[in-house]
């Protein structure tokens, strides 16, 4: 069994929403995040963690050479226009790397796991957008290459923490313009414990979104 951390656990809040412009909606569920680990204890701090621009553009080149290697020749061969296309985006907005490029990405990603490591150290939970605009219609990236752009550029706390292999949970709050939405933590590494607690407490003082969903229909 984990070891139980030192009290209050200290959170460290970002709205930076590095050069995308962030809805208001999921700036206020943030800030009502904050506020309800506050009141359960937490020692919520607006700091700000290492940029998550570096990982998650280092996903997207490493993912984007390895989808071309790896399912490029499967989507050429069997997938539909659509697919066909948003792979096309795909290879458009990212960068293509050579081998050596593409094993100089995978070192640098170490770098960014230990800067990310230290953060949590100080600061056991990290309050974060998940996605930094309304939910977006499911065949959102089959509109155009910009739609697809929008998609990723308004996701880069999600694809972005992944890549640094940290734990993550996403806690749903409120509806922005009449879609679901919420929050992410992110955790240190083997410590979902630390996040499940946490989504809890805001959970209990927002309700659950899924049972207000239920009661309208």
């Amino acid at each position: 069994m984990a070891e139980a951390l030192r009290e209050p656990i200290r959170v460290a809040v970002t709205r930076n929403g590095h050069g995308y412009p962030m809805h208001p909606g999921i700036v206020g569920l943030i800030e009502r995040a904050a506020r309800y680990l506050s009141d359960a204890g937490y020692d919520v701090v607006e700091v700000e963690p290492p940029s998550i621009m570096e990982p998650a553009r280092g996903w997207f080149t490493v993912l984007v050479t390895e989808m071309q290697g790896t399912l490029g020749p499967t989507v050429e061969q069997h997938g539909s226009d659509d697919i066909k296309r948003i792979f096309g985006w795909y290879y458009e907005i990212g960068k293509l790397l050579d081998l050596d490029g593409y094993r100089d990405g995978l070192a640098d990603r170490t770098r960014m796991m230990r800067a990310w490591s230290l953060f949590l150290d100080q600061y056991p939970l990290v309050l974060t957008p998940f996605l930094m605009r309304p939910t977006y219609p499911w065949d959102y990236d089959a509109r155009g290459l910009q739609q697809t752009k929008d998609l990723f550029d308004a996701s880069i706390y999600s694809y972005g923490i992944n890549y640094l292999s940290l734990p993550a949970g996403v806690v749903p709050i409120d509806l922005v313009e009449d879609l679901p939405a919420g929050v992410q933590l992110v955790g240190r590494r083997f410590r979902e414990d630390v996040i499940l607690d946490a989504m809890a407490a805001i959970e209990q003082r927002a309700g659950r979104l899924v049972d207000r969903l239920w009661r309208q229909v």
